[in-house]
């Protein structure tokens, strides 16, 4: 099993939250941003943040085996986010050949322009951003 990662535009993550799939069973958007993290989200996505990324890939891939895609980002998604998501990959390759029945094929992610472009395309809709802050994007 070859855990590659590849990329996902805005408009591709928003047909998978309004689409039927259910995040944390079908899907997981997670977010590595550390004090940046204030002043809005993807709606049900994970905070794990980077800082402490390392420390927890272990419980995010016991967590999150099972799942079809998993999309990482950070602010822009052009160093924390790519680093996450290729340790993620290269962790859970290693881990997936302990014992391979027990891990789902997995689509691994990085969402296009992170948190900043999708905040500027999505802000104002509920389904997709939840605790924006607009003074903190001014």
């Amino acid at each position: 099993m070859v855990s590659s990662v590849g990329y996902i535009s805005g408009q591709e993550l928003k047909e998978i939250i309004k689409g039927p799939g259910k995040p944390g069973t079908d899907y997981l958007v997670v977010d590595v941003r550390d004090e940046d993290h204030a002043g809005g989200n993807i709606t049900n996505s994970a905070h794990w943040p980077s800082e402490e990324f390392e420390e927890g890939v272990h419980k995010l891939i016991a967590e999150s085996k099972h799942l079809q895609k998993i999309v990482f980002h950070c602010a822009l998604s052009q160093q924390r986010g790519p680093f996450a998501a290729r340790h993620y990959a290269q962790i859970r390759e290693h881990e997936a050949r302990k014992s391979p029945h027990d891990f789902a094929n997995q689509e691994i992610l990085i969402l296009r322009s992170g948190f900043t472009g999708w905040q500027q395309l999505y802000k104002d809709d509920a389904e997709l951003v939840v605790n924006w802050d607009p003074e903190r994007w001014g």
